[in-house]
Formats: C-alpha cells, sequence, structure tokens
C-alpha cells in the first residue's frame, strides 16, 4: 500500500507542473524488441503465444521487477 500512495503522489506532482500522464503498454510485440536489440536479446525477455498465436513479451524494463515480484514471498514486498 505504501507503493501505490508514493506512486500517486509522483503522479501528483508530475501533473501539477504540467506533464501528462502516459499509460504504456506492459506486454509488447515480441518481434518490435528482436528487432531493435537483435535474436540474441530473446534469452532475456519473458515472451509467451496469446490466443491468436501472436508472440508477445512483458517489456523488457519490467520483467526483472515482474519476476521478483512474483516470486517473493508476500511479506518480503513492500
Amino acid at each position: 500500500m505504501k507503493s501505490k500512495n508514493l506512486s500517486e503522489n509522483i503522479l501528483k506532482v508530475i501533473k501539477s507542473n504540467g506533464y501528462k500522464y502516459i499509460d504504456l503498454d506492459t506486454v509488447i510485440d515480441k518481434n518490435l524488441i528482436l528487432e531493435r536489440s537483435g535474436e540474441s536479446f530473446k534469452r532475456f525477455i519473458f515472451s509467451f503465444n496469446d490466443q491468436l498465436g501472436n508472440e508477445l513479451c512483458l517489456r523488457p524494463d519490467l520483467t526483472t521487477v515482474s519476476y521478483t515480484h512474483l516470486t517473493l514471498p508476500t511479506s518480503d514486498l513492500v
């Protein structure tokens, strides 16, 4: 709950200074990442196929934090 309040406060400050909040996708087309970073980057991303067979992946900047969040015991989370 602390982190949610902190995030909300940060967002308020950003908006009060005239910046616009942009809600970015957390899941993107896998090919977008591979085109930018190359095939060798494939082993560093969390990827999967959706119901239509499209190859998607978690944004690379979220992969580590998501993995950590999902694997730590809930008592260790902030």
